[in-house]
């Protein structure tokens, strides 16, 4: 009877705690969408957990921004893929995105990226494709990129590949 009971609560418990992970990433969700990102679930499935955030619609996203966002974007376990467009994002929110080494795909499309800020990604091992169209970054940054993540894709102009 006490083993019963014993179990009881502890299912009791994990039921608990799965509620509060789960309300926990929709306040993250919600938080990076006041932000002017957008979340995309595995599979276009809400079910699914976040593997993409595209900060690519306000052209307003910024340095602070992208440090606000911070600890909202390190509570979701799956993400794989961060966009970004939009010149007022610089080398300074570059360096944010260390504390998220489980990153495989950057996008920063038209940002104010330059080789400087290319420094803060060398140290992102699991980085398999970086995308620096439109940005500052010049074809030296760029191989010094490549030489420091030989495995990743990286380019800067659009008929530029591995």
């Amino acid at each position: 009877m006490r083993y019963a009971r014993w179990v009881a609560g502890f299912g009791l418990l994990v039921c608990v705690l799965a509620a509060q992970a789960q309300d926990e990433l929709k306040k993250a969700e919600a938080a990076i969408e006041k932000l002017g990102g957008e979340p995309v679930h595995r599979g276009f499935d809400p079910k699914q957990p976040v593997f993409k955030v595209e900060f690519t619609k306000d052209e307003k996203f910024d340095d602070a921004k992208m440090k606000e966002a911070l600890p909202h974007l390190k509570k979701l376990p799956e993400l794989r893929v961060l966009q970004f467009r939009g010149r007022k994002l610089t080398d300074k929110g570059l360096a944010y995105l260390k504390e998220l080494p489980g990153l495989e795909d950057l996008s920063f499309v038209g940002t104010g990226v330059t080789d400087k800020g290319l420094e803060h990604l060398k140290g992102m091992k699991k980085l398999q494709s970086v995308n620096l169209i439109l940005t500052k970054v010049t074809d030296k940054g760029v191989a010094d990129l490549k030489k420091a993540l030989p495995e990743a894709n990286v380019f800067n102009k659009i008929d530029q590949g591995k």
